[in-house]
């Protein structure tokens, strides 16, 4: 029989990147039984490292190398994201959640990924500095994306969300911007693979 494809894939992109990727593979070349496993990006990151899985997903930047940038595994960028601050809006469409301007404003309520999460590790390398600045409450931390999109659902905070996650949230309104562009972060999705040679 054909051999199985073990892929790790990040939950944000198990949801929203990885069956449209297969599909388009699938168009080019047979790809046979395809085991995928779901985790946070340091477990992910950890099977990929141990040859528990050939093929590893998941969002990364440029200026945020990880252990796997470390040890060489080889990686194709094959998609592109953006990590948007957002927050469910008040009654006039307003974010109900908003990034403060200034340290006299009101503290915003964060809602924070946990230390295994990839996209924390990017957000934390990229605006941790600037949001230090800025008062800032954090009222829950999280591993997942999925988790935090429903929190700012629930009108809780304000989350940092992969855009192709929320991309039918905001264009029905559910979700709006909390804070200009300049907070926006370009990712990449990329495709890791084992150093050993399959």
């Amino acid at each position: 029989g054909a051999t199985t494809l073990r892929f790790a894939a990040t939950h944000a992109l198990s949801f929203t990147f990885m069956p449209r990727w297969l599909r388009a593979l699938e168009a080019r070349v047979p790809v046979g039984p395809v085991q995928l496993v779901s985790d946070v990006q340091q477990r992910c990151e950890a099977l990929l490292l141990q040859s528990q899985v050939q093929f590893m997903l998941s969002h990364g930047h440029a200026q945020v190398p990880g252990p796997l940038e470390e040890a060489g595994c080889p990686a194709l960028v094959v998609g592109a994201d953006r990590l948007l601050p957002v927050s469910a809006p008040d009654a006039a469409g307003r974010p109900r959640h908003r990034l403060p301007g200034g340290a006299k404003d009101a503290a915003v309520h964060l809602l924070g990924y946990s230390a295994e999460s990839g996209l924390g590790r990017v957000l934390r390398t990229l605006k941790g500095a600037a949001l230090e600045r800025l008062p800032v409450e954090p009222v829950m931390t999280a591993h997942l994306a999925s988790v935090l999109r429903t929190m700012a659902l629930d009108g809780r905070g304000l989350a940092w969300l992969p855009e192709q996650l929320i991309a039918d949230d905001l264009a029905a309104g559910r979700l709006v911007a909390a804070a200009d562009g300049a907070w926006a972060i370009d990712l990449e999705v990329r495709l890791h693979r084992d150093r050993a040679a399959l």
